[in-house]
């Protein structure tokens, strides 16, 4: 069987890198965390083991079973980390985890305090957020109700490796033969050392690849395709000096929905290389070094929604890039070098465009309002500014 020698090709010779989180400040590794539980939930409500749920006139199993199978299968629903506790507040009480909406369901959960819980308490809190975006029970309050999410301690989960049992898995990051930490599910933990032990076809199974703070410098052609990492769905590499991407560079990622690319040196949108990506949905570019949005930029991406841009040097949008997808909801060209005359109201002409941020840029404040006024009147996802 064919040995994971190719892996080196990504990332160099010896790339060490680690998973955002196993850093200083990075949350990357509790989100991955988070995502397993909330897929052993929605596999748990699948298999039909919620109706020994007690359930009222007003919320019946086939209410509660659509309501939380729509959200934890929504891939719009943002998870994020921190160290933060001032950002997990509700009413002045300090929470594990507090969630809220803007244009997409956004969950905040507080590193240490989300780390303190285990086994089935930790299932309980994924389980209670996705409940109260549902509307299932209350949450973002001082006292929050847990009618549903309490009563799954009073029974034993059928299958014994689910997040929902006893939390006996092996860590889910894995450094294979120099790639780097891959966050997996369906993978046993692998010593560095017996690297080569694992082959090509276990990655197939990777959904989640997270890099930090390692010179990766460029993304090969075809690179995704060789390793077979093609059931990847979020992949970040963070400070990793990246410059370049070539049109094949994410070959094979059919099932991509979200790309981070935060804090390198892409000088430009590559279109082409976007374009193998079609369930790209989030595109995360902050910190980089682009210089200009071109009109095909994001052309062809039918179902991209979320674009940060974010402290790159873009001085100009071309005055079409923005109404291309379709699907366009949240844009941040926050802290860049766009001025008045480098933009107008027009530029922003796409129904479902919601949001944009231009603070920080040379952009007057007239102008913003101006933009501002015309999102909030031409959008059906207008957002209050005021």
């Amino acid at each position: 069987m064919k040995k994971i020698i190719l892996m080196c090709m990504l990332l160099m010779s010896s790339l060490n890198a680690y998973a955002a989180g196993h850093g200083k400040d990075g949350g990357d590794p509790w989100e991955v965390k988070f995502e397993n539980i909330r897929g052993d939930i929605l596999n748990w409500i699948k298999e039909g083991h919620a109706k020994k749920l007690n359930f009222t006139e007003e919320v019946s199993y086939e209410i509660y079973s659509e309501s939380m199978i729509k959200l934890l299968e929504d891939k719009n629903v943002l998870v994020t980390f921190t160290h933060d506790q001032s950002k997990v507040m509700s009413y002045g009480k300090a929470k594990t985890c507090v969630n809220f909406y803007d244009f997409r369901y956004n969950i905040v959960c507080h590193i240490a305090r989300f780390k303190e819980a285990e086994g089935l308490d930790r299932a309980r809190l994924v389980h209670h957020e996705f409940a109260v975006l549902a509307r299932l029970e209350v949450g973002n309050r001082a006292e929050s109700n847990y009618d549903f999410t309490s009563q799954i301690m009073d029974f034993k989960i059928d299958n014994a490796n689910t997040a929902l049992a006893e939390e006996n898995k092996p860590n889910e990051y894995i450094n294979i033969c120099g790639l780097g930490p891959i966050a997996v599910k369906a993978m046993e933990w692998v010593e560095e050392d017996d690297c080569r032990k694992v082959s090509v076809d276990k990655l197939s199974s990777v959904a989640y690849l997270y890099i930090k703070n390692y010179k990766v410098k460029e993304i090969p052609n075809n690179i995704f395709k060789k390793l077979k990492l093609e059931s990847l769905q979020y992949f970040t590499c963070t400070n990793c000096e990246i410059s370049k991407i070539y049109d094949n560079s994410f070959a094979g990622l059919d099932k991509l929905s979200n790309l981070g690319l935060v804090g390198n040196k892409i000088t430009e949108i590559s279109n082409t290389s976007l374009l193998a990506m079609p369930e790209l949905s989030d595109l995360r570019l902050d910190n980089n070094l682009i210089e200009y949005i071109d009109k095909n930029d994001f052309k062809g991406l039918n179902q991209l929604r979320f674009v940060r841009l974010a402290n790159n040097h873009i001085t100009g949008v071309h005055r079409m890039a923005l109404s291309r997808p379709p699907l366009l909801k949240s844009v941040d060209l926050s802290a860049n070098k766009i001025e008045d005359y480098m933009v107008s109201a027009a530029y922003f002409n796409n129904r479902m465009l919601g949001y944009v941020d231009l603070r920080g840029n040379k952009i007057s404040a007239e102008k913003q309002k101006e933009i501002y006024k015309f999102i909030k009147e031409n959008s059906y996802n207008e957002i209050d500014y005021d």
